[in-house]
């Protein structure tokens, strides 16, 4: 038998007030609402400690009323105050999975009116708005002994990113990696965008699109495992000043340009394994204008016209 004391109450049995698993739940959920509204800015005390002398009203109204109110979670917002998914960010998902060709049936969990319960979606947890989308294919992270071709492709997620995607004007983060979409030029649009994953992506378009370029909160971007057949770095790279993580490695053909140099907020930068890249003296003088790196791969690169042995 459960034995429960709220804020100094008499020490009642569970049972006798309560005789349901879910009934004892809910009581004991009472504490997280209390605390958590006063987490969130809410005078909550004369809630909570008004009911010393009504034991029984205090009780019997955590029975009614938390049974929809108190779902906490690890976050320590109840979920009676959690927003749910808007509708119009809702019908956007909907239309952007129309659009897709989904085999291995990844997207099957987008049913529903709570997109922010569908695989890939988060939400922010008071205004509802999709925050993050992450539709990264994990077969990719397969070892190269396991791998199996026909299993990977029908693994991929292909289409488009329909124009009504900038309605999720609130959307930080974007994980499209080891997919095969059509990159749309209005990716740029996405001002709130401040990471973006593009790995191992199989654009048919086969150009990085110059809007990227206008995504200045952008702090992390990885454009790795894709070999940017004699298509070189855009000047846009040269605008993202706040980036700070830029992966490049199986990307690229071309001469690094020198307006990588600009990126003073870099910390990191990986170049490696781009096996036709050519560097010289002259050509990586940008490194030194890089005040913050910490970390930086030429692995598997020609260094060898300068003078790094």
């Amino acid at each position: 038998m459960h034995q429960l004391s709220l804020w100094g109450l008499q020490t009642w049995p569970a049972s006798i007030i309560f005789d349901t698993p879910i009934a004892f739940y809910n009581l004991t959920c009472g504490v997280c609402i209390c605390r958590n509204l006063k987490k969130l800015g809410r005078k909550m005390d004369s809630f909570c400690f008004a009911h010393h002398r009504f034991p029984f009203l205090f009780l019997a109204t955590l029975y009614v009323q938390t049974i929809s109110f108190c779902f906490c979670s690890s976050d320590g917002v109840p979920g009676s105050l959690r927003s749910a998914c808007r509708e119009d960010e809702r019908q956007v998902l909907l239309r952007f999975r129309h659009d897709l060709a989904d085999p291995s049936g990844r997207l099957s969990s987008w049913i529903g009116y709570d997109c922010c319960q569908w695989r890939g979606i988060s939400c922010n947890n008071l205004t509802g708005h999709v925050v993050k989308m992450d539709l990264s294919n994990t077969y990719c992270q397969h070892d190269y002994l396991e791998w199996d071709e026909v299993a990977y492709r029908r693994s991929l997620l292909k289409g488009k990113l329909n124009p009504s995607f900038l309605t999720l004007t609130h959307l930080d983060y974007l994980d499209l990696s080891c997919n095969d979409f059509e990159l749309p030029l209005f990716i740029g649009q996405l001002k709130s965008l401040r990471y973006l994953n593009l790995s191992s992506f199989s654009s048919s378009q086969g150009v990085i699109p110059e809007s990227i370029g206008n995504l200045s909160s952008l702090k992390t971007l990885d454009l790795s495992s894709n070999y940017f057949d004699g298509i070189p770095i855009p000047q846009f790279f040269g605008q993202l000043k706040s980036l700070q993580y830029l992966d490049l490695s199986y990307a690229l053909r071309e001469e690094i340009p020198p307006h990588l140099g600009n990126l003073s907020n870099l910390s990191y930068l990986d170049l490696s394994a781009n096996f036709w890249l050519t560097l010289t003296s002259t050509n990586m003088n940008w490194l030194s204008q890089l005040s913050s790196l910490k970390y930086l791969s030429l692995q598997y690169v020609d260094l060898s016209n300068t003078g790094v042995s």
